[in-house]
């Protein structure tokens, strides 16, 4: 959910050009619904953030994605932010099973900082669009992937804040059983998204990759 609305519109259209005989169904949902799926051969592919560590499934990296803070809390923002420095007592949250959650709680525990306070929402929705509209309401900060700052418009984007290097961003993959069979699809839907991704974000920097799980 935190990575569909922003990726699939970017590459499904030259995907079904592709393979004009190949029927595609998408199922928005959670990491555990995924993997789950794949290892009862119900999903022939996942795309998430890795690294997922199953021995039963094959992992293969499509991009490393950013993240940003989303900061309504004032009208005087930085250029850029120090994991330490986030007001954590402020910070919005999607509900638990989203991965996003828990890598942003990950970033948490990079500060000293996230041990003096309770993460004081637990959002009850898992919208990306939902989750954002409570933050500006609420005055409040969340934290994004770079993809989805790029469908915010331009009032808003004047609230997201890069962090200092070394940048949190995460690890967005393709998973499939190891005994996947049509790979010929697997590697072209790996090509397109790379081409429809890659100029989208910015230059390399500097980052410390964070597991979902």
């Amino acid at each position: 959910p935190t990575i569909a609305p922003y990726l699939l519109p970017l590459f499904t259209a030259e995907l079904a050009a592709a393979f004009p005989r190949v029927k595609f169904v998408v199922k928005e949902i959670h990491t555990a619904a995924i993997v789950d799926g794949l290892k009862r051969r119900s999903l022939d592919i996942g795309l998430l953030a890795l690294p997922i560590s199953d021995v039963e499934l094959v992992e293969q990296e499509l991009y490393n994605e950013p993240f940003l803070v989303f900061d309504c809390s004032s009208s005087a923002l930085p250029t850029c932010i120090d994991i330490a420095h986030l007001d954590y007592s402020r910070l919005w949250l999607l509900k638990e099973g989203h991965c996003l959650r828990t890598q942003v709680q990950k970033i948490c525990d990079l500060s000293s900082e996230c041990q003096k306070v309770d993460l004081n929402v637990e959002f009850e929705s898992g919208s990306m669009e939902s989750l954002l509209r409570f933050t500006k309401s609420n005055r409040g900060m969340t934290i994004i992937p770079y993809l989805a700052s790029l469908e915010m418009s331009p009032e808003d984007n004047m609230h997201t804040i890069p962090f200092a290097p070394p940048t949190p961003s995460r690890s967005v993959g393709i998973l499939t059983h190891k005994f996947f069979v049509k790979r010929r699809l697997a590697d072209e839907l790996t090509n397109i998204i790379q081409r429809a991704v890659q100029p989208l974000l910015p230059e390399q920097l500097e980052t410390q990759t964070l597991s979902p799980l």
